[in-house]
């Protein structure tokens, strides 16, 4: 009897990889039978929130500022490329471009009267970065940054305002992710991430500078298709 179970446990113990293989669950992805060490192209969409904060300052070192609320939703494309350079660790390269109606919308009052609704929106936000990440089974677990550009405008009751149209900004976005593995050639992925333009002049004339200093967080989702 012993017998038969020593032999019957070794049996088990040999064909416990082949299964694993087979519902694609080992404990870690080899560099060269994993799906993640090749080129990927995704689509995600998610939701923005954040503040923007516009301020005044004049050349007597007088200043006023005020924060408004900046939120909406996003969608694009990603492109990039992950290599595995260890059992468990992946670097990777990637860029995306997406569309936004991320905006903050106040009224604009003076003496108490209404001028008009004065809306600022993020047009489109582009991310050149690289992430670090690693492998657990079918999971990935990785930090991201970049360069991030974005294109804002800004508008009165819909129309636009001269010199305010689709000004180009330069910030960073960093964040976190995860991302699970459906099969060899796609994955679902789920991201934070957080987005700063940092300060930036709107006017600057006859000795008066006006500024915004935008920054929010972005939750995406989507799924990448690998090739």
């Amino acid at each position: 009897m012993k017998t038969i179970l020593s032999a019957s446990v070794v049996a088990m113990a040999m064909t416990m990889p082949v299964l694993a293989t087979d519902i694609g669950l080992r404990s870690a992805y080899g560099v060269q039978d994993n799906p993640w060490s090749r080129p990927y192209i995704g689509l995600v969409g998610g939701v923005g929130s954040g503040d923007l904060t516009l301020s005044a300052d004049d050349s007597f070192g007088n200043s006023i500022s005020g924060s408004q609320t900046f939120g909406g939703l996003s969608g694009g494309i990603r492109l990039g490329y992950d290599h595995v350079v260890s059992e468990n660790v992946l670097v990777g390269g990637r860029g995306e471009l997406n569309l936004t109606n991320i905006a903050s919308r106040n009224e604009l009052s003076v003496g108490g009267t209404t001028i008009g609704t004065v809306e600022h929106n993020l047009d489109w936000l582009a991310v050149l970065g690289a992430r670090i990440g690693m492998t657990d089974r079918n999971m990935l677990y990785y930090a991201h940054a970049g360069a991030a550009f974005g294109g804002v405008s800004s508008t009165i009751d819909g129309n636009d305002i001269p010199g305010l149209i689709d000004n180009p900004r330069l910030g960073y976005s960093v964040g976190i992710g995860a991302e699970y593995a459906i099969g060899e050639h796609a994955t679902l992925v789920t991201e934070y991430s957080y987005t700063d333009f940092a300060k930036f002049d709107l006017y600057n004339e006859a000795g008066i500078t006006v500024s915004d200093d935008l920054s929010f967080h972005r939750i995406v989702t989507g799924v990448n298709f690998r090739f």
